[in-house]
């Protein structure tokens, strides 16, 4: 048996066993069979900043990555959620903060898209542009940046049980921590318009199957409260456009749990399908999801997930 079917099988025991454990609490919401009760993980209450530096590696940065990540684990605690399938209800994107929307790529080289510049990124940015013109059709401009493969080879992994905003719900913050003055902008600005939401937009690809094994789940923007958001200080190296790179960002770490969340995922998620949700909306404290990667069994025969994601940045008139 190969390492990764070894790894595949050692997962799906281990998200049986969870599923298998986990027994609804009073007043779970389980309706449909495909709503899932899920152990997730949270930050304690009381903790008020976490930091991330990366996992910790044969590098220059481990002791503070140690220290970090032994601070995010002792600040970590574990409850009980139901993820509703969001195909079974009907919510309005401009309260919950998310939508999937049906796509048909005609990209080709998924890699590509990864490039800067090339002919493949620039035409899933004008699919993606289309998406996103149909949920906000008073945006004046749309910048794409930070596409993201996940599985597969050259990729990162899916950020599995990882609950975040890739923003802290403050963009000044934000600016302040991103990098130096002198270093390139978080994003590009323009007379009269103001960037007034960044949102993610994720996809399967290249997979004959569904998604089963790590579809995406995210929270009710309108069910957070500010007291649920934790900030988290990063600085660690991902795989991006081909390379690694470094990343510095002021985000925010497991939120804090409150039984006032709601949290939806979209059952079967197919390569023509994409999902569109709020990563921050201004001003500070504006609509943003909380998401992560639920941990599923993979049905035998089944591929593994592999996806793309990206983040847009939306320029609205100044007199909006």
């Amino acid at each position: 048996m190969s390492s990764a079917n070894a790894d595949q099988k050692k997962e799906n025991a281990e998200a049986q066993a969870q599923a298998s454990a986990a027994v609804p609490s009073a007043g779970a919401m389980v309706e449909y069979d495909t709503d899932i009760v899920y152990n997730a993980l949270f930050t304690k209450q009381g903790v008020t900043e976490t930091r991330w530096s990366g996992f910790p590696s044969f590098s220059m940065r481990f002791f503070r990555q140690l220290r970090d990540f032994v601070h995010i684990v002792t600040a970590t605690e574990k409850r009980q959620v139901v993820v509703l399938d969001a195909r079974q209800r009907s919510l309005d994107y401009a309260t919950c903060g998310f939508a999937m929307r049906p796509l048909k790529s005609h990209v080709a080289d998924w890699q590509q898209v990864t490039v800067g510049g090339s002919e493949q990124q620039a035409l899933f940015q004008a699919e993606l542009e289309r998406v996103i013109l149909e949920l906000h059709p008073d945006v004046q401009k749309i910048t794409i940046a930070g596409y993201l493969l996940r599985g597969g080879p050259n990729a990162n992994p899916p950020a599995t049980d990882g609950l975040h905003l890739d923003f802290y719900p403050d963009m000044e913050r934000v600016k302040a921590v991103h990098g130096k003055p002198d270093e390139q902008k978080l994003y590009p600005e323009f007379d009269g318009l103001e960037m007034k939401m960044v949102l993610g937009l994720w996809m399967p690809r290249e997979m004959a199957n569904p998604v089963y094994d790590h579809p995406l789940f995210f929270g009710d923007a309108s069910t957070f409260a500010p007291e649920d958001v934790v900030p988290q200080e990063q600085d660690f190296d991902h795989v991006e456009e081909g390379g690694m790179k470094r990343v510095r960002n002021l985000a925010a770490s497991q939120p804090i749990f409150s039984e006032r969340q709601r949290w939806y995922y979209y059952s079967q998620q197919t390569c023509e399908e994409v999902v569109v949700f709020r990563h921050l909306t201004q001003p500070a404290g504006g609509k943003a999801c909380f998401h992560a990667a639920l941990r599923q069994p993979l049905p035998d025969g089944m591929e593994t997930r592999k996806s793309i994601e990206a983040r847009a940045f939306l320029y609205f008139s100044k007199s909006n």
